[in-house]
């Protein structure tokens, strides 16, 4: 009997993937058709063990989050572009509609936004004494709402 446990789960509909966590929550994290046929399986570096989070853009770019803050962003193609590693336990990540950026939030309460392509970090919002659980931009890309005890605004 396997026991086994899904992390995450990206869905993008707009270029027909489907990209669930591997089982176990320990190895690569495999991109499949929404059919169901695997294209890729995205191997992170050797500290890279257990994808927590991922978010796709429409051009294909997957940024996956693996635990101890982790980053990864991997061409559809495989191919590792970029990596980064934060001092926090990133619990949120969102890519802007363009795919440009990237914001992370996590346990130390502070929204962070990076130039998704090389993790060039572009703004640092101000903590509160709450950590982060979820975030969502609005759909002109210039408010960064996230979800702590109660919604906060912020301007993007």
């Amino acid at each position: 009997v396997c026991v086994c446990v899904r992390v995450c789960v990206y869905v993008c509909v707009f270029l027909n993937l489907h990209s669930p966590p591997p089982l176990p929550p320990e190895g690569p994290c495999l991109v499949h058709t929404i059919t169901g046929d695997l294209l890729r399986a995205l191997e992170g570096p050797e500290l890279c063990l257990r994808p927590r989070l991922i978010s796709v853009s429409s051009e294909g770019h997957c940024i996956i989050c693996y635990e101890r803050g982790r980053f990864c962003n991997f061409s559809i193609n495989g191919k590792l572009l970029a990596q980064m590693e934060v001092n926090d336990s990133t619990r949120a990540i969102l890519l802007s509609s363009d795919g440009q950026n990237l914001v992370t939030g996590g346990d130390n309460g502070v929204v962070e936004v990076w130039q998704a392509c090389d993790f060039k970090q572009l703004y640092i919002y101000p903590g509160c004494d709450a950590g982060i659980r979820a975030m969502d931009l609005s759909h002109d890309q210039r408010w960064v709402g996230r979800e702590v005890i109660s919604l906060l605004v912020f301007l993007f």
